[in-house]
């Protein structure tokens, strides 16, 4: 299906989508065929490299889908879109308005703790 990915910093970029896929593996999918527009989402390149690997920071992270009243709904990163009821059913409402799926993505990477050790 078509949609729309745009960045945390407005950039919309357009793309066509598999809702049979999770919102990780859309992004995979979509940074192996346009690394260049891809990046865009990225806040570096330890978040390209950890969601390449499968994981991110799924909590500073955003996959949201707008919907038709402005507001956006979540998706989980690891549950295919077709599986996830609010998203699914938004998507359908906002086909039936004629209007193209349009999702926030935000990555960013996973800052390891570091202990200061006092001896």
């Amino acid at each position: 299906m078509k949609a729309i990915i745009e960045t945390a910093t407005g950039a919309a970029i357009n793309r066509d989508i598999d809702t049979a896929d999770s919102p990780m593996v859309i992004l995979q999918k979509f940074y192996k065929e346009d690394a260049a527009a891809a990046s865009q989402i990225f806040s570096n390149k330890e978040a390209i490299d950890q969601l390449m690997d499968g994981t991110i920071d799924e909590a500073k992270s955003a996959f949201e889908l707008l919907t038709v009243d402005g507001d956006s709904i979540h998706a989980d990163w690891k549950t295919p879109l077709c599986s996830q009821p609010s998203v699914k059913e938004e998507m359908a409402r906002i086909e039936a308005e004629g209007q193209v799926p349009t999702f926030v993505v935000s990555v960013t990477s996973l800052v390891a703790a570091v202990k200061e050790v006092c001896s």
